[in-house]
């Protein structure tokens, strides 16, 4: 078994971009290959044992600091892992 992040999961993390990403004024800012890339960084939490979180670097944030955006369990699945 392995965590994925979902729709759901997707969907928080482009509110948080939205709201909180300096370049992300402009609501087509980040694509979907971008968004991947958000969840892929959460997904290796997940791995790691860590909650799935993303965080926004102090230069790119509207609130000139570092802030952190953990996804909701709704927000994750379990996969099973590709079987023989």
């Amino acid at each position: 078994m392995y965590q994925v992040i979902n729709q759901q999961g997707y969907g928080e993390i482009l509110d948080f971009l939205r709201k909180n990403h300096r370049f992300c004024q402009d609501n087509d800012f980040f694509d979907k290959k971008m968004l991947d890339a958000w969840a892929t960084d959460a997904e290796f939490q997940l791995a790691e044992g860590n909650p799935p979180t993303i965080e926004i670097p102090a230069h790119y944030a509207v609130c000139g600091r570092a802030i952190e955006l953990r996804i909701s369990d709704e927000g994750v699945d379990q996969e099973q892992e590709g079987g023989d």
